[in-house]
């Protein structure tokens, strides 16, 4: 207990802010450097150059999209054509393939790996915990509310543009007019500006937190785990721990490791711990603000069997996007485990109250317990079906 204690203290309370890029990220790498080195084989801290202004890229295709409206009033074929290259690449880089933003101005952030290798392995089981803290406006509670009607919002008005550019482009082949399209290019010439300065104003409003919750906790959580397995060897899967940066940095360090991970393995599996400070327990089965996607059923079955000594709840997650998302939507075996409220939503994310005073340690070590008989779990269920979840 007090070693968890004093792990959430030095990441929440002795580091600076922990932004991605920040020299408050790369104090917390290294810390969970010198805590991991003497639980693994090795450890290593990397870093990736991501886009220093991330969280403008829908900024960007807004913008985009005003574009596309004005000309549509003289060239709505041209318009349709490059309005349907452009949505493309939203939903590429919304998919987490960095088309686009790969040629952004970078800065550079960091994550932190530590293995225990097994060579005859054919399973490798990630555990996973996001480094940085959160800052931006958007992640609020009262937008984490919205957040999915807001998105939904803007691909609906994104479609319709393109459907009346569409319509017109039909049209003119016949010297033909739509008139009721002007209304949806006019339309489209206000709501997207809107959306853009509400975006910049909103930067504004920006501010600091020191992320006890999220996600030192789950930093926490993850060390703890590491020192469970040293203690008491998995047999089965080699280890990953694996603590990325630039999470709230549009998610770069993680679309550059998930590819790497399949080389060696012909398995993954990923269980990723964030805001298990607070709240009540919760595993999801499947996750998605847009669209929900299925966490593994191997290891939704395993949650299942292990929840019930840590009173632990199924979730289908839906008011935020985690540190597994990306996964998921790149078809890797993937759950969650977290704190949450009773509407399911993180506790004290992105707000002042997020700090060490209101953290419970005892739910960071119960979710570091049933993370890692989830792992025994599943992993003795490859070789043994009738292996049930070992009591707490």
């Amino acid at each position: 207990m007090d070693q968890i204690k004093d792990d959430i203290e030095h990441l929440a309370t002795a580091r600076a802010h922990r932004r991605f890029g920040s020299s408050g990220e790369k104090q917390a790498a290294d810390y969970i450097l010198g805590r991991l080195k003497p639980l693994v084989d090795r450890a290593v801290v990397m870093f990736f150059k991501i886009p220093l202004f991330s969280s403008l890229f829908p900024f960007v295709f807004l913008g985009e999209f005003t574009v596309i409206a004005a000309l549509a009033f003289w060239w709505p074929a041209i318009s349709f054509i490059y309005g349907l290259i452009v949505f493309s690449l939203y939903q590429a880089e919304s998919f987490g393939f960095p088309l686009v933003s790969r040629y952004f101005p970078g800065t550079s952030s960091c994550a932190v790996f530590g293995d225990r290798k097994h060579a005859d392995f054919k399973t490798l089981l990630v555990f996973t915990a996001y480094l940085d803290s959160c800052d931006c406006w958007t992640q609020r509670p009262f937008f984490l509310r919205i957040s999915r009607y807001f998105l939904l919002l803007i691909q609906f008005a994104m479609v319709l543009l393109l459907a009346a550019c569409a319509l017109d482009a039909f049209a003119s082949l016949h010297h033909a007019t739509y008139p009721f399209t002007r209304f949806f290019y006019s339309a489209a010439l206000v709501f997207f500006p809107l959306v853009m300065t509400a975006m910049l104003a909103g930067g504004y409003f920006n501010r600091d937190t020191v992320g006890a919750n999220h996600n030192a906790s789950g930093m926490a959580a993850l060390l703890h785990i590491a020192e469970k397995f040293r203690e008491k060897e998995l047999h089965g899967a080699a280890l990953l721990f694996f603590f990325p940066g630039a999470h709230h940095g549009s998610r770069r360090v993680m679309q550059e490791v998930l590819p790497t991970l399949k080389v060696c393995y012909d398995r993954v599996l990923m269980i990723n711990l964030e805001g298990v400070g607070a709240g009540e327990l919760c595993y999801t089965d499947s996750e998605g603000v847009l669209q929900q996607l299925p966490c593994s059923r191997d290891l939704v079955e395993a949650a299942v069997r292990c929840a019930p000594p840590y009173q632990a709840r199924k979730v289908h997650l839906s008011s935020r996007i985690t540190n597994a998302h990306l996964p998921l939507l790149q078809g890797f075996n993937a759950i969650s485990i977290l704190g949450l409220d009773q509407n399911n939503r993180p506790v004290n994310y992105a707000a002042q109250q997020d700090i060490v005073d209101n953290i419970s340690v005892e739910r960071v070590r119960a979710a570091a317990d049933l993370a890692e008989a989830l792992a025994r779990d599943v992993i003795a269920a490859t070789t043994d079906p009738m292996d049930a979840c070992a009591e707490p």
